[in-house]
């Protein structure tokens, strides 16, 4: 590993062998309990992060519904591709449920979001989307591996010492205005492919300016209210966009695992109380792990302390959720903006060496 500036560089790693093709199924489903009123649509999304070449599968769903020949259900592929699971069929009869057959996807990938849309095509009867679930079966490309993280420069070092030597290698760090890091979070650093997507319900916008912040704001994983002021108010490592409405939610409350559930959307963000009665919030799996480790940065940069049942939780996803090359990507775009890297993103084990943050 070379460094340049306040960058760390790694060299260039050897190829490594692509995997053997395997054949796989994977799995998601979801209970929206959407009402379906008299000449409306409504839709559910489920996001697979896991790339296959998909050779078949099916959907399940279950629509409660007094006149099932009101209705038209569709799912749609990351692609943009459409099925008509159910146009108008079965008259007079109640519901719509059962499993439907996707072969006419087949060669389509997998990773994205698939999205049902219900449409009742007329008056006086009404339902629910009350579930639905996938099951893909594809095969995987053989890709590289995830790009491998430099080697651990902080080797030997444990708990004050390695939380001083990681503020130490932000030392050149270069914290941009606010108003600048929502612009960079908006028209480049979560940019992907012209759109950028909320962390907490998964919804896409166009990227390219700053959005709304009626519609789609920006997150401080931690809250302004606890100490993220001045340069950390700005600090690109701890900011994502998200939905006004979820982050409104979430507000300032700590993370944590919810029990007794106030509000939850289907991508598996949840707030309520936890186990021991306390009110908490619980982003959606994918983004667990990009929680503790934007926490785990602020408290070492910051010297914040975080509450002792917030960090159990937190290390618990550290583990659950393991960097990938998306967050490792989302790191260096923050790094070539802001001049300091997030070492917990590049070394996830860190965080097991600090005793107490």
């Amino acid at each position: 590993m070379t460094r340049l500036g306040s960058l760390f560089a790694p060299e260039a790693p050897k190829a490594a062998p692509r995997a053997a093709e395997t054949e796989q199924t994977i799995r998601a489903g979801a209970t929206p309990g959407l009402a379906i009123a008299d000449n409306s649509k409504v839709e559910s999304t489920l996001r697979f992060d896991q790339e296959l070449t998909l050779k078949g599968g099916k959907v399940n769903v279950d629509i409660p519904h007094s006149y099932r020949g009101d209705l038209v259900v569709t799912l749609t592929s990351p692609s943009g591709k459409s099925q008509t699971l159910s146009n108008r069929e079965g008259g007079s009869a109640d519901n719509v449920k059962g499993s439907f057959d996707l072969s006419a996807f087949a060669g389509e990938s997998t990773k994205g979001d698939w999205k049902l849309t219900v449409e009742d095509k007329a008056k006086a009867d009404v339902g629910t989307l009350k579930a639905w679930d996938l099951e893909l079966t594809g095969t995987s490309k053989g890709e590289e591996p995830p790009p491998p993280t430099p080697d651990d420069p902080f080797q030997g070092l444990r708990d004050q010492a390695l939380l001083k030597a990681i503020q130490g290698a932000s030392s050149g760090k270069d914290v941009v205005s606010y108003n600048e890091a929502r612009k960079q979070l908006f028209t480049n650093i979560d940019v992907h492919n012209g759109k950028v997507r909320d962390v907490y319900t998964h919804r896409e916008i166009n990227g390219g300016k700053i959005p709304n912040s009626n519609d789609v704001n920006t997150e401080h994983t931690w809250p302004q209210s606890k100490g993220a002021t001045g340069d950390a108010k700005s600090d690109l490592h701890h900011l994502f966009p998200t939905d006004s409405k979820a982050n409104s939610t979430r507000g300032s409350f700590p993370f944590g695992k919810v029990q007794n559930v106030q509000w939850s959307h289907p991508s598996g963000a949840k707030f309520g109380t936890d186990a021991q009665g306390r009110k908490v919030f619980e982003p959606p799996d994918e983004h667990k792990g990009n929680v503790a480790r934007a926490m785990f940065y602020f408290s070492a940069e910051y010297n914040k302390r975080i509450p002792a049942e917030e960090e159990s939780v937190l290390r618990e996803w550290n583990k659950l959720d393991v960097v990938d090359a998306a967050e490792l990507e989302r790191n260096r775009r923050i790094a070539a903006v802001q001049g300091n890297e997030n070492q917990f993103v590049l070394h996830s084990n860190l965080a097991d060496r600090i005793q107490d943050f």
